[in-house]
């Protein structure tokens, strides 16, 4: 028994070798091979959420030493799937929805696809940078209140606005008070 186990192994490793060569093999450019078709999902591809199709949302506000940490959720209100991918666009705005101090900078990597159903959501993490940490934000003069969020869904020129924070944004735009990961599912 041990003998021919000795001798089948060769075999079986010239065999394997032997099917990587021939599938290796293939028509080169030009040539008159025959392709092989590679089975398509059955799902189909969604488009990209548009801002019309979402609901904006917060969750989780939680204070830590120098911030505040809160999930931004975009929620598909539409009839059909879309796909949300990458980073939102995030700035402090006043009553007359001007932009006040810096937009939020992307932090992490830009993140998969996340494929949204009717009903569904995806999350992204805002950080807000409190005023005492930079000297040029101290009130009254080196800030503004801040009526709300504009929220600028991945790959959209139309914002969402979210009421609120109740907060005071630094009007220096060398300070980035505001720090924003990519949305994940």
């Amino acid at each position: 028994m041990h003998r021919s186990r000795g001798r089948a192994l060769p075999a079986v490793l010239a065999l394997a070798a032997t099917s990587i060569f021939v599938a290796g093999c293939g028509a080169g450019p030009g040539g008159g091979g025959t392709a092989t078709a590679v089975a398509a999902p059955a799902t189909s591809v969604a488009a990209r959420c548009r801002t019309a199709q979402l609901a904006l949302s917060s969750v989780d506000r939680q204070g830590t030493a120098g911030s505040d940490y809160e999930r931004l959720v975009l929620t598909n209100i539409g009839h059909s799937p879309c796909v949300v991918r990458g980073f939102p666009g995030v700035s402090f705005v006043d009553a007359a929805g001007r932009q006040v101090g810096a937009a939020a900078e992307h932090t992490g990597p830009a993140g998969a696809p996340v494929r949204l159903v009717p009903g569904g959501a995806a999350t992204a993490v805002l950080r807000i940078l409190h005023l005492g940490v930079a000297e040029s934000c101290t009130p009254p003069s080196g800030t503004a209140p801040v009526a709300a969020l504009r929220v600028y869904p991945p790959g959209n020129t139309e914002a969402l606005r979210l009421s609120g924070p109740d907060t005071q944004a630094c009007r220096d735009p060398a300070v980035r008070q505001l720090t924003v990961a990519a949305f994940t599912a």
